[in-house]
Formats: structure tokens, C-alpha cells, sequence
């Protein structure tokens, strides 16, 4: 499958930042999410690292102090995740703010992590391997329509993966019924209730 032009985009990005050289010191370098997916609707660039090295507060600023060597980059944010709630693991964010590419504006986000649980790479791996043509098409569907209503964040995109593939969604609609459902227990137990478009 031809990569899309977004996708291509993000890896000319990726490329010319060196963001893989950069984060080759701290741990495995994975690109995970849309863009490995070339499902991209919002320009977000999503890299997961998975570090031997428990401070990750130390390799979080010595990253951004390096990345900031790089005249193309204007702001970094560091964010710290303590006790996620999965499985309490910590993680660091470092984010490389409105960074411009041809298109638009893109955000780079950069997850150090002592635990492989936490980041995204397996289930990206996964949802290379499973996702068809067919499902593409409605992942796209949806997350443009939620990226419409300024609902696409906050791991939303994976909610939207799980309800296509593991539920059958179809529709927008359909998935916020999933999202309605699946909110009012803890341990969802979902009916397909899909309306037509």
C-alpha cells in the first residue's frame, strides 16, 4: 500500500529532525499510531521509547536539551506521568510543540518508558498485521468526524481501532453509542447497536 502524502509528510519530518539518532542513546525507538498506521487525520507524530535506564527524568531533559540544538525546533514540553493507570508505570512526554511542516503545524511526541506495557508499540504492531482495507476506510470515517468535534485526544483513536475491530462499528454514530455503552460499566459488556448513516 502507497504511503499517504501526511505520512510521507511525517517521515520527511522524523528524518530531518534525525529523531531516531537522537533517541538511539536512551532505549528502543518505535514510531507507533497513526502515522506508523497511516491513519493520520490530526498531524501528530507519536514515537515510543522503551529505556533500560529507570531515570527517566535525567534522560527526558538531557533529550530536549539536545533536541533544542536544533534551530527548526522552537518549543519543548516535558510532562510526567506517575502510577498510569493500566499498571502504575511511570512514563515522560516530551513534546515538540507547532512544529511547521508543508502542510501545517505538527505536534511530536516523544514517550520514554522503563515498561513496554505502557507504550504503544505492540498494539501498533498488531493493527499493521489485522487492519483491512475495509477497516481503514471506517477508522478514517470516524476520526474525522471526531476530530470535527475537537474529540480526537486522550487515546481516543485507540478507542476508535478497539470498537471497529473488535465490535464491528461502522458509523460515527455507532461508535458513540460504543463510547456511551462501554462508560457505564466497568466491565463492558457491548451489544452492536451501529445506526445507519
Amino acid at each position: 500500500m502507497e504511503a499517504s502524502a501526511l505520512k510521507q509528510e511525517a517521515l520527511s519530518i522524523i528524518a530531518n529532525l534525525e529523531l531516531f539518532r537522537l533517541l538511539a542513546p536512551y532505549g528502543y525507538a518505535q514510531l507507533v499510531g497513526s502515522v506508523a498506521l497511516d491513519l493520520i487525520v490530526k498531524r501528530d507524530i507519536d514515537i515510543h521509547v522503551l529505556s533500560p535506564n529507570p531515570d527517566l527524568v535525567a534522560q527526558a531533559i538531557e533529550i530536549a536539551q539536545r533536541a533544542l540544538e536544533n534551530q527548526t525546533i522552537k518549543q519543548i514540553r516535558l510532562s510526567c506521568y506517575r502510577n498510569m493507570p493500566s499498571n502504575g508505570a511511570q512514563a515522560l512526554l516530551i513534546t515538540l510543540e507547532d512544529f511547521s511542516g508543508p502542510s501545517g503545524l505538527w505536534s511530536i511526541e516523544l514517550w520514554l518508558t522503563t515498561d513496554k506495557a505502557v507504550t504503544g508499540i505492540e498494539k501498533t504492531e498488531k493493527l499493521q498485521e489485522q487492519l483491512t482495507a475495509a477497516q481503514r476506510k471506517i477508522i478514517m470515517h470516524i476520526k474525522t468526524a471526531l476530530h470535527q468535534k475537537k474529540l480526537l485526544s486522550q487515546g481516543m483513536s485507540t478507542k476508535v481501532y478497539d470498537a471497529v475491530i473488535e465490535h464491528g462499528i461502522t458509523t460515527p454514530q455507532g461508535f458513540f453509542a460504543y463510547l456511551k455503552q462501554t462508560a457505564q460499566s466497568s466491565k463492558p459488556q457491548y451489544t452492536k447497536t451501529d445506526p445507519e448513516k
